[in-house]
This record gives structure tokens, sequence and C-alpha cells, in this order.
């Protein structure tokens, strides 16, 4: 289950950044607003190589990632570390089924456990779209913004959720964000290194999330990536081996 989660981590972790501003004057709030909602942009498939390291009072471990999706369609993930697969995650519409290579054997569960795993009452859209790096926008009319030296602040709910995000003043990037749930559990993730992605704007390449792990303490998941690939078809192959046994 923990590999599980290691992987389903990445949902929250993709968010680019498109609209850039060059003056430093206060901006409106429309102009604010703007910024994060302009963010989402469309896609038909989504590819991604990601450096990875989780540490929490149970674990520490590194390793890398090989995410590749299409639209309303599938997700792959392929997870290595030394150099082999370790692991090897396949979502579509309907279920979920996640490959443990060491232990040949296999976990498979309905799509919508994927939301229960964490805490987000999401669909298979909801999750690619995040993925591709567009956020979660607050319900229209719960929005609130307010600033500091630094930072616009948005606060908003979708659903269950209270979001927050911290929006750099002088770029309009997006600098972190916060997931609360309905029973208080939070993630926050920071973004940095930001790049330039030809036709979609400044990418964060790097993110660093903290999420509840058990009796009150945190686990930090950082994600590197080394490459981000937009709208170029790929290969999809899943399949479970015969000598793998389910996990109960």
């Amino acid at each position: 289950m923990r590999i599980l989660f290691f992987i389903l981590t990445v949902v929250f972790i993709s968010c680019s950044a498109k609209k850039i501003a060059t003056a430093t004057k206060e901006k409106s709030e429309a102009e604010v607003l703007n910024a994060l909602t302009s963010r989402n942009i469309p896609f038909e498939w989504f590819e991604a190589k990601i450096n990875t390291d989780i540490e929490s009072p149970d674990e520490s471990m590194s390793g890398s990632m090989h995410l590749r999706m299409k639209k309303d369609s599938a997700v792959l993930v392929n997870v290595r570390k030394f150099g082999f697969e370790v692991a090897r995650f396949y979502a579509n519409v309907k279920q979920y089924t996640l490959l443990y290579r060491l232990e040949r054997i296999y976990e498979q569960g309905d799509i919508s456990r994927m939301a229960d795993i964490i805490s987000i009452k999401a669909d298979f859209n909801d999750f690619q779209q995040l993925i591709a790096g567009n956020v979660i926008l607050p319900d229209p009319g719960t929005t609130t913004i307010s600033y500091d030296s630094t930072a616009y602040i948005i606060q908003g709910k979708s659903n269950d959720l209270s979001l927050s995000y911290h929006i750099n003043k002088s770029d309009l990037r997006l600098e972190s964000m916060s997931i609360i749930d309905k029973m208080q559990r939070k993630i926050t993730i920071d973004y940095s290194d930001y790049r330039q992605l030809q036709g979609f704007g400044p990418i964060a390449y790097k993110r660093s999330v903290v999420y509840p792990h058990n009796a009150g303490s945190n686990g930090r998941l950082t994600l590197d990536f080394t490459e981000i690939i937009m709208n170029k078809p790929a290969e999809l192959k899943f399949s479970i081996p015969d000598n793998y046994e389910k996990s109960e």
C-alpha cells in the first residue's frame, strides 16, 4: 500500500504556471484569480520522468518514475530503484492495478478506491487533470484573496476540500498549495525550479509534498522532474504476468 500512496501522491504535485506578469504593482483580484484559473491547460497525452525521495517515520527510500497517460483512457507508471523496475501501476476509468515486481503479487481495485486512499473526492478525469498540471479550482463564490509582502493568497472550497494557494507577487507563479479534507488532514505542496515548456509556459520541475502519515506525524515526498512531454502519443502496454498472485 505504501508504494500505491507513493504513486498517487504524484496527482497532487503537477501544477504549471501558464501566465506570467512582468509588472510589480499590485494586481486586481480578477488578475490574481485569472493567474490561477488560466494555468489549466488542455492535453491529450502526458509523459514525464521523475526522480523521487520519500521520508517518513517508517521508511526512507528513493527511486524514479516513468509516467505516461492518455486523456479519458489510462495512466501507466513504472517505478524503478537501483536501475530495476520494482512496481508498475496502471489505471483506467474503471479500475487500478499495481504490480509488485519483487514479491510477484498484484493489487487491484475499483477506481473509486483511489479517492478513499488519498482522501479526496475525485473521479478518473479529475486525477488526470491534476497529473497533467491542472489544479483543483475553488467552487465559484467561495474564494477570498488576501496578500502579504511577497505573495497573493487565494482561499476557497471545492466540495469537502479547503484549498489555499500562495502565488508570487512579481511573476504570478504558484509557490505553494495546501489541501485540507473534512477530517482536517492536510497536504502541502511547494513548487520550485520553473522551466519553460514550449507551448505550455513555465512548469515547476521540482515539488515537495508534506502529507499526513500516522499518529499525528508527517511524511515528505520530493519529486524532481527530469523530463516532461506533452501531447506525444505513447504506448500504454500493461498485463498481469501469469505467475503473479493477487494480494488479499
